[in-house]
């Protein structure tokens, strides 16, 4: 009997050793799970930042071009016309032209960005954000969304 009291007890501990492991196993499994939700947190953060970034300097873009337009390059043609210099006002109405040309694709990065910012985090746009998803709880409230 001793020598089956001396089993039993080894399988006891081969058991309570085996359920320890079993707890460490799910301990660094817990850990390597909160793990990976933070980084897949982080990435989405660095995501939705690159998004906005991206909306903002297209948008700056857009809003310089039309600056350099209206400050630089609109007095340079009608100034070139008022002096009937005509070469001068054709080179101004080129470099708009170019610009017109830039324009859609720049604005086109900046609108998808936008949409991709408002379908991820709507209060990211601030009070516009606010206005739009108002506006299509209005639509959808009046059955047309």
């Amino acid at each position: 009997m001793g020598e089956l009291a001396d089993r039993v007890a080894r399988l006891e501990r081969e058991v309570t050793e085996a359920q320890e492991a079993l707890r460490v196993v799910a301990k660094i499994d817990e850990e390597i799970e909160n793990a990976l939700e933070e980084v897949a947190d982080r990435m989405h953060e660095a995501r939705q930042e690159a998004t906005s970034d991206r909306a903002a300097r297209a948008g700056r873009f857009l809003m310089e071009l039309c600056d350099h337009l209206a400050e630089t390059v609109w007095p340079e043609v009608t100034g070139a016309l008022r002096r009937t210099d005509l070469e001068k006002a054709a080179r101004a109405l080129k470099e708009a032209s170019m610009a017109g040309k830039t324009a859609p694709a720049v604005y086109k990065l900046y609108e998808v960005n936008l949409s991709v910012q408002y379908e991820s985090s709507p209060y990211s746009l601030g009070a516009v954000g606010e206005q739009l998803m108002a506006f299509e709880s209005w639509l959808g409230a009046e059955g047309r969304g």
